[in-house]
């Protein structure tokens, strides 16, 4: 029996994807509406057009992609934020500073939320992955693009549960 591969995120991320999958979906469909004039213009619509080529490539692309989101909104899970917590857990605001003496703070989310130039990093990544489970004053190492990374954790804020 194939093991279901959960997808966490928060409702945020869900709605993202879900408006990305709809966003392909459309590309998809108006790309296939125009597939043949564009085909046809280029001259014979079934040998040597590389214009059908290129259109036909984008398509499978489009379907791979959209078979991704549809994937995952399937086997999407909600993250549950434990606000007693007094480690990083999903849904953490985590303040740290690397080695080089820069701090920023990162909330640590799912996939579908990952946006580390906004603050937001997966719990899939490589920081992400570092981060879960410490505690204030407590360093981290991970790896990335071949070197060693160290952060030390500053501050751990939870979100407020409503």
């Amino acid at each position: 029996m194939e093991e279901k591969k959960v997808e966490l995120m928060s409702a945020d991320g869900l709605e993202r994807l879900k408006k990305k999958h709809s966003e392909l979906e459309t590309k998809l469909s108006d790309l296939r509406m125009h597939k043949g004039e564009e085909a046809i213009f280029a001259g014979d619509m079934w040998h040597d057009n590389p214009v059908l080529y290129r259109v036909e490539a984008e398509e499978r692309m489009l379907m791979r992609d959209i078979a991704i989101a549809r994937e995952q909104i399937k086997n999407a899970q909600l993250i549950i934020v434990d606000s007693e917590a007094r480690h990083v857990v999903l849904g953490s605001e985590v303040q740290i500073r690397f080695s080089d003496g820069i701090e920023e703070t990162f909330k640590v989310l799912g996939d579908a939320d990952s946006n580390p130039g906004g603050g937001v990093v997966s719990y899939k990544s490589p920081l992400g992955k570092a981060l879960l489970e410490k505690k204030v004053g407590q360093k981290a190492v991970y790896h990335v693009s071949g070197h060693i990374e160290m952060v030390e954790i500053l501050n751990i804020t939870m979100p407020v549960m409503e």
